[in-house]
C-alpha cells in the first residue's frame, strides 16, 4: 500500500505524465481486445452457418504471372469451371467476390463493403433471411443480373433503423438502381474473418 501511495502522489505532481500514462494503458487494452477478437474469429470461431463443418473453400496453387506475391494466392476460377464444380461437387458450389462500392444517400456517397455472390450462395450455406428473400439463381442468370440487393442485419439497423419499410425500397449503388429484397440474420456476418459485408448483390 505504501508503494501505491507514493505512485499516486507522484502522478498528482505530474498531471501531464499521468494523463499520458493512462492514455497509453487505455490504448494498449483497446488494441489487445481488438487483436484478440480478430484472432478468435480467424482461429477459433466457426463460420456463421448452420453446418460449418460441411463448408469447404476451394483454392488453387497457380501463380498468376505479373501479380505481386501477396495477391498471387487468390483463388480465381473461370465461369465454366464454376458451373462444372457446381454440377459435380456434392452439395453444390457457390461463388463470391468482395469489393468496395458507393451507395448514394442524401448526405452524399456512403462507402460500403459489398459481396457479389452467385444466386445459390445462401441456399448452399443454408442461410435464411429474416426479411424478404435472398439472392436466387434466377437473379444471376444470363449476362444481365437482376438489380436486387440484400442487406446485412447490422447495416439494416444502422442505415434503415431496422424498419420493415426498407424491404422493397430502392437504393443506388455505383449510380445503378437496386431494389432491396431481403435482410440477413444477425448471426451471419460474412465468410471472411474481419470483413463484414454490408450489402450483397448478384454476381455479374
Amino acid at each position: 500500500m505504501k508503494e501505491v501511495g507514493v505512485t499516486l502522489r507522484g502522478l498528482r505532481r505530474e498531471p501531464a505524465f499521468a494523463a499520458l500514462s493512462i492514455l497509453l494503458v487505455a490504448i494498449g487494452i483497446g488494441l489487445t481486445s481488438a487483436v484478440f477478437t480478430l484472432l478468435w474469429q480467424v482461429v477459433y470461431e466457426q463460420l456463421p452457418v448452420p453446418q460449418p463443418s460441411r463448408v469447404f473453400v476451394l483454392d488453387t496453387n497457380v501463380t498468376h504471372v505479373g501479380r505481386s506475391e501477396s495477391d498471387a494466392i487468390a483463388a480465381v476460377f473461370s465461369a465454366p469451371m464454376y458451373r462444372y464444380l457446381n454440377q459435380h461437387f456434392a452439395g453444390g458450389a457457390a461463388a463470391r467476390h468482395s469489393q468496395l462500392v458507393n451507395m448514394e444517400t442524401p448526405q452524399g456517397p456512403n462507402h460500403l463493403r459489398a459481396e457479389l455472390v452467385s444466386g445459390n450462395l445462401f441456399d448452399t450455406l443454408r442461410v435464411k433471411p429474416i426479411l424478404g428473400r435472398t439472392i436466387l439463381p434466377v437473379d444471376d442468370a444470363g449476362s444481365n443480373p437482376a438489380q436486387v440487393a440484400i442487406l446485412s442485419y447490422h447495416f439494416w439497423q444502422e442505415a434503415f433503423g431496422g424498419t420493415v419499410t426498407a424491404w422493397n425500397s430502392s437504393i443506388r449503388v455505383n449510380a445503378v438502381p437496386f431494389r432491396i429484397v431481403g435482410v440477413l440474420p444477425q448471426s451471419f456476418t460474412g465468410l471472411v474473418a474481419g470483413e463484414a459485408p454490408q450489402i450483397y448483390l448478384p454476381y455479374p
